[in-house]
């Protein structure tokens, strides 16, 4: 509410800069819950919610390792405090064992940090052995413990590689 009457403050002739700050409090974007859900409607089957928190995950290769690709995005007003160290990964091979993966984070930046409320981050992280044999049927993410979370389930987000994607697996794990 407040944005259009800043812009329409700017558009009547206010001094000084409040044409550039009504401008650009009228295209800020904030994130809302469902913008994932919009967004990346071809992913639909690896998308979470941990508390306030809105995941949309993505598996991409580049240079012979397999990037996560990590959307966030606080449906809630206040800070979230999200801490991708909590990240469960592992890959699932074709007779079902399931093989723990790490992050790859050499610079150790990887730690417990505020997301604003109704924003939004992206983060790539290379997966460690992501590939190494037995080679995975599939590999999954457990987001569940990344935000302080409600009593929802989280589900286990999985992605299987078809040609040279890696695609969302519907059903969490085979």
């Amino acid at each position: 509410m407040r944005a259009p009457l800043l812009a329409v403050i700017s558009a009547l002739g206010a001094a000084g800069c409040v044409l550039p700050v009504g401008i650009l409090a009228g295209i800020q974007p904030y994130y809302s819950h469902g913008d994932f859900e919009r967004a990346y409607p071809d992913k639909i089957h690896a998308l979470a919610t941990v508390g306030c928190i809105d995941v949309a995950p993505s598996l991409r290769e580049a240079s012979g390792a397999v990037v996560l690709d990590f959307r966030m995005g606080n449906r809630c007003g206040d800070a979230a405090v999200v801490d991708l160290t909590k990240l469960r990964l592992y890959a699932v091979t074709v007779n079902g064992d399931r093989a723990p993966r790490s992050l790859v984070d050499p610079n150790d930046e990887i730690r417990p940090l505020p997301l604003p409320g109704r924003g939004q981050a992206f983060e790539p992280i290379a997966i460690r052995d992501a590939l190494r044999d037995p080679s995975p049927e599939q590999l999954c993410i457990d987001v569940s413990a990344i935000a302080p979370a409600t009593k929802t389930a989280v589900p286990q987000l999985c992605f299987t590689k078809r040609g040279e994607r890696w695609i969302a697996a519907s059903g969490g794990p085979s």
